[in-house]
């Protein structure tokens, strides 16, 4: 940020993320960053989107800034996942990345649970969007990029267990030839079938979060989870 002012004052710097909604935000900023007051214009709290949009599209009649960061957006924004866009592609150069063939997707947003660690529920109110919906974007990233790897950014891809299901099954009845990586949440209603189903579906790596052995401990968590359930899946998975 500092060096992008350096070469251009006139640059207008928006700063967001999950860093954002911290009431130390701006103390990280110009106490441990250093970075000096006046170089950032804009902070934008909670989704982004939306409140990007609307900078970029009103930012001529926006006030001016003074000097000051001006912040924009909230905790409370609940986007319908369902009615965003296709990423769209078409400006980048795929052939400079490391993994040419493939590109993030989102399935859903936020989490089911509210375990004592994460601050995934302080910004995120867990939504997900209908299998036919995804289904749809990975045949135009296909058929528009030749993409064939897609990486779920979601925190856990079987929150919504049902549309989850939905989604293994209907790639596999489109005949979708993918591969495909994301995170989930122990649950013991993922059976061997599912576990197969998955794998089927073009799955090669998917990450589950244990925290802890102990019953005791995943509970003050407040995890939400048995041991039994974790154990089952090492056993299906072995």
């Amino acid at each position: 940020i500092r060096r992008i002012k350096e070469l251009d004052p006139t640059k207008i710097i928006v700063v967001g993320g999950p860093e954002a909604f911290n009431t130390w935000f701006e103390s990280m900023l110009y106490l441990d960053y250093k970075i000096p007051r006046g170089t950032i214009d804009y902070c934008i709290k909670g989704e982004g989107e939306q409140e990007l949009l609307t900078l970029l599209e009103n930012y001529n009649e926006m006030p001016s800034t003074s000097g000051e960061m001006q912040t924009l957006g909230g905790m409370k924004s609940n986007l319908d996942l369902n009615l965003l866009p296709f990423p769209d592609y078409s400006d980048y150069n795929l052939d400079d990345y490391q993994h040419s063939d493939g590109v993030s997707i989102e399935t859903s947003r936020g989490c089911v649970a509210k375990c004592t660690f994460c601050a995934e529920t302080h910004f995120w109110k867990y939504r997900w969007r209908d299998s036919h919906k995804v289904i749809d974007e990975m045949k135009f990233q296909i058929e528009k990029y030749g993409i064939n790897r897609f990486w779920f950014v979601d925190s856990l891809a079987n929150g919504a267990y049902t549309e989850f299901k939905n989604l293994v099954h209907a790639i596999i009845d489109e005949g979708l030839d993918i591969r495909w990586n994301s995170y989930a949440r122990n649950d013991g209603r993922m059976d061997l079938d599912l576990f197969k189903k998955i794998h089927q579906s073009g799955c090669t790596v998917l990450s589950f979060g244990v925290e802890s052995g102990s019953q005791q401990v995943l509970d003050d968590m407040q995890k939400k989870v048995k041991i039994w359930e974790i154990t089952l899946r090492e056993l299906l998975i072995v």
